[in-house]
């Protein structure tokens, strides 16, 4: 167990730490999709030192539904990820990304639109979902990004919007040791 970050003027105080096999998880790829128990569990800030994470209400499907909220972001890169089991991913297989979105202003809070015609980081695109594959065997490169556009017609500035993507595993990205979602690459002022 290691601690990173915290100030040696503070005793840590441990309790119940449990090391447990988690089996194959295919049919869903994502741990805690839709934060419905009250937890952001399994998902990490991209960078937990210039950035936030918060549960938030309402989710997508009203009151007492919660969605994750990425704040204080310093840079357009941040975001959050989840690692995924990357033994389910084998060559040929497709799969299908589904997401639920919305932008709110980091000052206000207010609803804010994006531009699903951009398809780049200039701060007007829309969210956008990329599957990350580390330390990959095959192919000249030993990373993969496969960067998903949302392309979502007409934007609801306060309403969830839908995004859904799919895609078929190739033999690189098959290969990689690590699998990672990233929902990151929005404005920092979103």
């Amino acid at each position: 167990m290691y601690f990173d970050g915290i100030s040696t003027a503070y005793d840590v105080i441990v309790d119940n730490i449990e090391v447990k096999h988690l089996p194959k998880q295919c049919n869903a790829l994502v741990e805690n999709p839709s934060f419905n128990n009250g937890s952001a569990a399994f998902w990490q800030a991209t960078d937990r030192d210039r950035m936030k994470l918060k549960l938030h209400s309402p989710g997508s499907e009203g009151q007492g539904d919660f969605a994750l909220r990425a704040y204080a972001r310093d840079h357009q890169a941040y975001g959050i990820r989840q690692q995924l089991d990357k033994r389910c991913f084998v060559t040929g297989e497709e799969y299908k990304i589904s997401a639920k979105f919305r932008l709110l202003n980091a000052t206000s809070g207010a609803g804010v639109h994006c531009n699903t015609n951009d398809q780049w980081m200039s701060g007007k695109n829309c969210p956008s979902v990329m599957i990350y594959g580390e330390e990959c065997a095959v192919g000249a490169n030993r990373y993969i990004y496969w960067r998903f556009w949302n392309t979502v017609q007409g934007w609801q500035k306060d309403a969830y919007n839908d995004f859904k993507k799919g895609f078929l595993v190739n033999d690189a990205l098959a290969s990689c040791l690590n699998v990672w979602v990233y929902i990151n690459e929005i404005s920092k002022d979103q």
